[in-house]
């Protein structure tokens, strides 16, 4: 298969839940495009076998493709994929435990998104630190906001959930459940759900995380 037949064909199998699969049409995208001839798609070869990569654990091997990516986003001023990039290297950080990476990677992406108005990606973003919230940095009560509000905010997008995303999003309910009282719990997710996107944007990106 020619290098964009691959680039298209990963797709349904990281969907799929297939990532291995993924991982290798992405890598023989990446061969057999110039960079220098179609930048976008060669890039984004390297940048989705990375992602491909994180979900399976293989951590060196999707830190080379993404910060590979990330470094031609960067030089041609690409912020649209970049945000995708470093949200991308997120997930290969929370596969390690690494939490604060993920928490600094998924602000910056968070920030790249809603200057863009960026709906579908910064709903992405917020999962991603709720989940780092929950999970890592213990700070319960703000992944509480933040996931809530995920919550609202997909179901008025009708945008599921992504297979690689399912097992974090739910254990990270579990450690909200564990954690917090139910009622206490209820009050944060409704709050969360009442704001609109922009303003959980805000709330996310404030460090002092008043509710």
């Amino acid at each position: 298969l020619d290098g964009y037949a691959s680039f298209a064909i990963g797709f349904p199998h990281y969907f799929r839940g297939q990532f291995e699969a993924a991982a290798n049409e992405w890598r023989n995208a990446a061969e057999k495009l110039d960079i220098s001839a179609d930048y976008w798609v060669a890039a984004n070869s390297i940048r989705c076998e990375g992602l491909a990569r994180g979900q399976m654990g293989q951590f060196e091997e999707a830190d080379r493709c993404l910060q590979k990516s990330i470094a031609q986003f960067r030089s041609r001023g690409d912020t649209n994929s970049l945000g995708y990039a470093l949200r991308n290297l997120s997930i290969a950080y929370m596969r390690i435990g690494q939490y604060d990476q993920v928490y600094a990677l998924c602000r910056e992406a968070l920030s790249i998104s809603s200057r863009m108005g960026d709906q579908w990606s910064i709903v992405r973003a917020l999962e991603r630190l709720g989940v780092a919230d929950a999970l890592g940095r213990g700070d319960h009560e703000h992944a509480a906001v933040i996931l809530g509000s995920t919550e609202f905010i997909r179901e008025d997008l009708g945008s599921p959930l992504a297979p690689g995303e399912i097992d974090d999003y739910r254990q990270a309910l579990e450690k909200l459940q564990q954690e917090l009282a139910a009622s206490r719990l209820r009050e944060l997710w409704e709050t969360g759900r009442s704001m609109s996107i922009d303003q959980v944007a805000a709330f996310a990106l404030d460090e002092s995380g008043e509710t």
